[in-house]
């Protein structure tokens, strides 16, 4: 019986030498016409973007001034519909039907809008916008102080931590949050001052008494009234700003509603 052969080891193949990549030729400059060139197609698109983000820039700020606008028209308007009235007259129950039926609104909502347009000037809502100028508000009635949201912005505003934040510029969740902790820090504190925010029986009062005006269409957006919440004995103070002009003509509607 044959014996079996040994395998023999298979040969190793010899180890292949790597060969170096030949060094890349260095790039040879453009020539100075066709580098003037693209220098100047690419200026010439740098251009083109510059000016499509500043056409789009320029056009959604004139639409959230528009948007600023509305608001506040929408709020004088509401003042004229905060009338029992009113919507008796147009058929519903109450003025929270009105607002359901008509508009899609609850009171909550109308009453919003209201005070932006009572408590902050028109070019100020304009460039706060709705969500910013409403959270401010929110911290106006939460400090201890008669402020306003024009004093408030005037400075940055002093934390408890001692930092500050800017009211202009800071995130507006960063603002709410402010409103919510001023109001826990004053929530032990005694019963505050009569006066010190207003109540819906101030704001309605404050409605009824400037309706002549903001159904008046000579000085609908032209002359602005105010509800400001104080301290004091007296209560909620308004201020009023009326163009010269046409000053008479308010006083002269204000004291006809007497």
């Amino acid at each position: 019986m044959a014996t079996p052969r040994a395998k023999k080891p298979a040969a190793k193949k010899p180890a292949t030498s790597r060969k170096k990549p030949a060094p890349t030729p260095p790039k040879k400059p453009l020539p100075a016409a066709l580098a003037k060139r693209a220098k100047a197609l690419h200026d010439a698109a740098q251009g083109r973007l510059v000016e499509q983000g500043r056409e789009a820039i320029a056009l959604i700020r004139d639409r959230r001034e528009a948007i600023a606008d509305s608001y506040f028209d929408i709020g004088q308007a509401l003042i004229t519909l905060k009338s029992e009235a009113i919507a008796q007259a147009l058929g519903h129950a109450d003025v929270a039907t009105m607002l359901r039926d008509e508009l899609d609104l609850s009171v909550t909502t109308a009453n919003k809008l209201i005070e932006l347009a009572t408590r902050v000037d028109r070019s100020l809502l304009r460039e706060l916008q709705q969500e910013r100028a409403a959270a401010i508000l929110a911290v106006v009635d939460a400090t201890p102080d008669d402020d306003t949201p024009e004093a408030l912005l005037a400075k940055p505003f002093r934390l408890p931590s001692g930092d500050t934040l800017d009211l202009r510029t800071a995130p507006v969740a960063a603002i709410i949050d402010l409103a919510r902790t001023l109001r826990l820090e004053r929530a032990p504190s005694t019963k505050r001052t009569a006066g010190f925010t207003t109540t819906p029986a101030d704001r309605k009062a404050f409605a009824a008494l400037i309706a002549p005006i903001a159904k008046d269409k000579a000085l609908r957006g032209v002359a602005t009234f105010k509800l400001i919440a104080s301290r004091g004995e007296q209560g909620p103070l308004v201020e009023s700003r009326v163009p010269l002009r046409e000053f008479e003509r308010a006083a002269a509607l204000l004291v006809k509603r007497r």
